[in-house]
């Protein structure tokens, strides 16, 4: 076996984290023996080096940074995947992305170079703003410091925006977001694991030009605005300045300039232009009931469906993104909702069939002044008209959005490709 007990006298925590779903106590009594015990860190670390595969920077530098992605439970022994790198540092990164609670009991390393400040977060009841440093784990709130060798997980439904020291760029990132950030000398080092960050980037010092990485993916930015999404794919959207991009598969870069986007999946050197379009509803609310016009609420019980429609018009070009988003209201006493919230798409095109179909779904909970984005797939949109349905399934607790004619209006975010392409600029 790979692991016994200590003692004989109770479980081995260290090799039951690998097997099982540790308790909230166990994970804390975990936490407390890979601080105060050497001997159960290097386990740790042993049984930890075949259990993730590393990502880094393949900079000239040489700098690396390092994230990983959640442990997969099993039952038998461990199969090897990468070893030989000490992995204490993983227990706060591995345990924040499934079970947040642990990230509010024990501070993190205040010791590292701060980097940056919170600018702006949201955080849902019961979860928390995550980042491990050396091991150790904490939250991040309005207030707080990042620090070099931070690694931060932003929960599904949080989001959070943090300035740099001494200058205006500012980054933010979404719910369901993995990033580690880092200091080399005064230039500035992000490794995006998963999810989404939007940037505006002053302009670095000479040499020092902000670098980012992404499993497959690296860039590399002077002065500008993008947004870098990693899901399966790496896909980069220029809106400002310029960006070298590198597909790691491909090993050449390409600048991509203002108003063009490159992508990881294609494996092609060519960056297409696009055009981001937003879009609030024509129509909208609460067909079924006698609701507050402000709202568009959904709930099963009361038969409460919502309704959006859309008028798109002639786009011009291919839809490659689609993202609804909606803020979640708070309605009298009521702070937010959970369950199963789907949303339906109805095409009013001449040929399309007008039936509904399924293009979204989100399972868990919301609370007020959240922004619940759905991910739409681009070829359920295209010119014309379309409408929208948002349905709650049965058990759940209902869901109340901002309308058009509420606080916030619901906004339907395109990304549209143009016909003009640009090749190693």
């Amino acid at each position: 076996m790979l692991f016994r007990e200590q003692d004989g006298t109770g479980p081995d925590l260290v090799a039951d984290y690998f097997l099982r779903d540790l308790s909230a106590e166990e994970l804390e009594q975990l936490q407390d023996q890979l601080r105060n015990c050497p001997d159960a860190r290097k386990r740790f670390a042993e049984a930890g080096s075949q259990e993730w595969l590393l990502s880094d920077l393949h900079h000239a530098d040489e700098v690396r940074m390092v994230h990983f992605t959640p442990r997969r439970a099993r039952s038998r022994r461990i199969r090897a995947i990468a070893a030989g790198v000490a992995l204490l540092l993983t227990i706060g990164t591995l345990y924040t992305a499934r079970h947040t609670q642990l990230a509010k009991r024990v501070a993190a390393d205040r010791d590292a170079v701060v980097v940056a400040r919170v600018a702006d977060c949201y955080v849902l009841d019961g979860t928390a703003i995550s980042v491990v440093n050396d091991g150790r784990v904490g939250k991040l709130g309005p207030r707080s410091t990042i620090h070099s060798g931070d690694h931060i997980h932003v929960p599904e439904g949080c989001r959070l925006s943090f300035t740099y020291l001494n200058e205006s760029t500012r980054i933010e990132a979404s719910g369901g977001t993995m990033v580690a950030v880092a200091d080399d000398g005064g230039a500035k080092r992000l490794f995006l694991r998963k999810g989404g960050l939007a940037a505006d980037v002053a302009k670095q010092q000479p040499g020092k030009p902000m670098r980012l990485a992404t499993p497959d993916a690296e860039a590399e930015v002077l002065g500008t605005s993008f947004e870098l999404l990693v899901s399966g794919s790496t896909r980069l959207y220029v809106s400002s300045g310029c960006v070298r991009f590198l597909a790691k598969e491909k090993g050449s870069w390409v600048d991509v300039a203002a108003g063009f986007t490159a992508d990881t999946a294609s494996g092609a050197r060519e960056t297409g232009s696009y055009q981001s379009r937003r879009f609030h509803p024509v129509v909208d609310g609460t067909p079924e009931g006698d609701v507050d016009p402000r709202f568009i609420a959904v709930d099963p019980e009361r038969n409460y469906t919502g309704m959006l429609r859309f008028e798109l018009g002639e786009l011009g070009g291919r839809i490659i993104e689609a993202r609804l988003r909606l803020r979640v209201m708070r309605m009298q006493l009521d702070y937010g909702g959970s369950g199963d919230v789907r949303l339906f798409i109805r095409n009013l095109r001449a040929g399309m069939g007008g039936g509904l179909r399924q293009v979204a779904h989100y399972c868990g909970n919301v609370g007020g002044d959240m922004d619940l984005e759905f991910e739409i797939d681009p070829d359920a949109l295209g010119d014309g008209a379309c409408e929208f349905q948002i349905r709650l399934d049965t058990g759940g607790n209902d869901f109340w959005f901002s309308s058009s004619r509420g606080s916030v209006p619901p906004e339907l975010l395109l990304k549209i490709e143009t016909k003009e392409t640009g090749e190693g600029k």
